[in-house]
C-alpha cells in the first residue's frame, strides 16, 4: 500500500496540476409536503475550486464553500458548509459528466417561527428537513461544458446525515490553467 502511495504522489508531484475555480447558484430542498414533494426550497451560492493533479483515472479534488438561507423564508434559518471532495470522470477528462464523493462541515438550520408545530394542535402537513451542526457526507452527479477558457456546470447534491439535503445547481467556472 505504502509503494502504491508513493508513486501516487510522485506522479501528482511531477504533473502539471489544472485547476479550474466555478461559482454557481441553485436551490436545496428544505420541507416535504404528505407526499414527499418538495414543497419549499432555499437559494443557496456556491464557490469551489477544482485541481487535477494528474492522478490516475483522471480523478480530481474539489474544495467547496456553500452558503444561504435555511429555508428562504423571512430570513430566519441558514445554510453554511465548507467541503472537501474527489471527482471521478465518468467520460474522460476534464470535461464531461462526473462523479462526486465527499464530506463536509454543515451549519444547517431551517427554523421557521411562522411555521406549524405538531405538538401545538394545528395541521401539521410538511415535514422539515431535521437541523444539522457538523459533519455530514456529500454525494453528486454533474458536468462540465467547456466554452472556451469557460465552463458551464450543472449539479445534483445530496448531502447525508441524520436526514437528507438534496440540492441542484448551475455553475459557471473559469479554467486557470
Amino acid at each position: 500500500m505504502r509503494p502504491l502511495l508513493l508513486a501516487l504522489l510522485c506522479a501528482a508531484a511531477h504533473a502539471q496540476p489544472a485547476v479550474d475555480v466555478s461559482t454557481a447558484g441553485g436551490v436545496v430542498v428544505t420541507e416535504y409536503d404528505a407526499a414527499s414533494v418538495p414543497s419549499t426550497v432555499a437559494g443557496i451560492g456556491a464557490v469551489a475550486a477544482t485541481i487535477a493533479p494528474g492522478l490516475p483515472r483522471g480523478l480530481r479534488g474539489v474544495a467547496t464553500l456553500a452558503f444561504g438561507p435555511g429555508t428562504g423564508r423571512f430570513d430566519h434559518g441558514r445554510l453554511a458548509a465548507i467541503g472537501l471532495s474527489v471527482e471521478a470522470p465518468l467520460s474522460g477528462g476534464r470535461n464531461g459528466a462526473y462523479v462526486a464523493l465527499g464530506g463536509a462541515w454543515l451549519d444547517f438550520d431551517n427554523y421557521d417561527p411562522s411555521g406549524c408545530h405538531p405538538d401545538e394542535g394545528c395541521l401539521y402537513e410538511s415535514i422539515s428537513i431535521q437541523p444539522h451542526v457538523g459533519l455530514a457526507v456529500t454525494g453528486g452527479l454533474g458536468a462540465r461544458v467547456p466554452l472556451g477558457r469557460f465552463y458551464v456546470e450543472p449539479a445534483l447534491s445530496a448531502t447525508v446525515w441524520d436526514d437528507v439535503l438534496v440540492g441542484a445547481r448551475l455553475g459557471l467556472g473559469w479554467r486557470l490553467r
